[in-house]
């Protein structure tokens, strides 16, 4: 399962290996570390990040932890990890979640150019009147003027 790289190497496309290695408490230990990347891994929101923590604290006191401390480094490790992908992921929408607000904002600017056309009319309507009073009086002004 090696890869003399200090890359991953795929094996039978569920697994990579990633090397872990911790120069200040070994000099020359190396340890592989299998993730399961199999598509049936449940999703919880789409938005989770599996690894197993009782094979990275073994790791740990295979390279000089006590299980106390190895564990409290993990566990220091999932709480980092969970906040930092709650942050990411707050800033993050879906694609459905785009496309629902791509469909309020088009129904918004449908509105506001329905809102316009009737806006237009009443002020045209409007103007229109007011050029019918302004037309008369003109009308009653030229009239008492010729007589």
């Amino acid at each position: 399962m090696r890869d003399m790289t200090g890359g991953t190497q795929r094996d039978r496309g569920h697994f990579v290996s990633k090397f872990l290695v911790f120069p200040e408490y070994s000099s020359s230990t190396t340890q592989t570390i299998h993730y399961n990347l199999s598509p049936d891994v449940p999703k919880r929101e789409g938005r989770k990040l599996f690894f197993d923590t009782h094979a990275v604290v073994r790791l740990l006191e295979n390279n000089g932890f006590r299980i106390e401390q190895a564990e409290v480094i993990v566990n220091v490790l999932v709480q980092m990890t969970s906040s930092n992908m709650d942050v990411i992921y707050s800033d993050m929408v879906t694609k459905v979640q785009q496309e629902i607000m791509l469909q309020r904002v088009m129904s918004q600017i449908a509105a506001v150019k329905k809102d316009m056309i009737i806006l237009e009319k009443s002020e045209f309507s409007t103007l229109l009147a007011e050029n019918e009073v302004k037309s008369q009086k003109y009308m009653h002004i030229y009239i008492y003027i010729i007589d």
